[in-house]
């Protein structure tokens, strides 16, 4: 199952669908498996985004942060 970076509008209303902390640490996650193994995340809002912090690889562990529009879905980053 594969995400779009931007979610398409919803049909009927022409507004863009809202993502909620459950939907933006499973957009997190699929994009960060494709690279990594992901072994542990944790999410919160900050400055109006969601903030994805997750544990990967396995020798030695990275931590990567992928950032999240609550508005529209996008991945707006990840460092």
């Amino acid at each position: 199952m594969g995400y779009k970076v931007v979610p398409d509008e919803d049909k009927g209303t022409g507004q863009a669908r809202r993502c909620g902390r459950a939907e933006a640490l499973d957009r997190a996650r699929w994009f960060l498996e494709q690279h990594y193994s992901v072994l542990a995340s944790q999410v919160h809002m900050e400055k109006g985004r969601w903030i994805i912090t997750a544990q990967v690889g396995l020798h030695p562990p990275l931590t990567k942060c992928v950032s999240i529009d609550p508005a529209s879905g996008a991945i707006l980053g990840c460092a």
